[in-house]
């Protein structure tokens, strides 16, 4: 499983099509009653009505003296059905890479 996020990962970072528009980002952020504080980046390619992304987290407590440890990655799959309904699935993975969960849905904008 870790050689498919990985070469996900790979595409997402590397891939140059004119066609595609790529989308980075970083953010950190700090829960005020748990005291962890979290650092995430990541990337998305939208070709069309498709978008797939990825995100990385890491995050520190008090307790492990603010050092940063991978904790989460989540790898994310929009199709826009029309302009007013968008199909996702959400794909959520611990810091061993193992799957914890898959959201699937609909959104539709008003």
């Amino acid at each position: 499983m870790t050689k498919y996020v990985l070469a996900v990962v790979t595409a997402l970072l590397t891939t140059n099509v004119s066609a595609a528009e790529i989308t980075k980002y970083v953010g950190t952020e700090r829960n005020l009653d748990t005291e962890i504080n979290s650092i995430y980046a990541g990337a998305s390619v939208s070709a069309g009505a498709l978008t797939i992304g990825t995100e990385f987290t890491s995050t520190a407590t008090v307790e492990e003296n603010s050092q940063f440890n991978f904790s989460a990655m989540e790898i994310d799959v929009d199709y826009e059905l029309t302009p007013n309904v968008v199909l996702y699935m959400d794909n959520d993975y611990d810091a061993d890479f193992k799957q914890e969960d898959t959201v699937v849905g609909a959104k539709f904008k008003f």
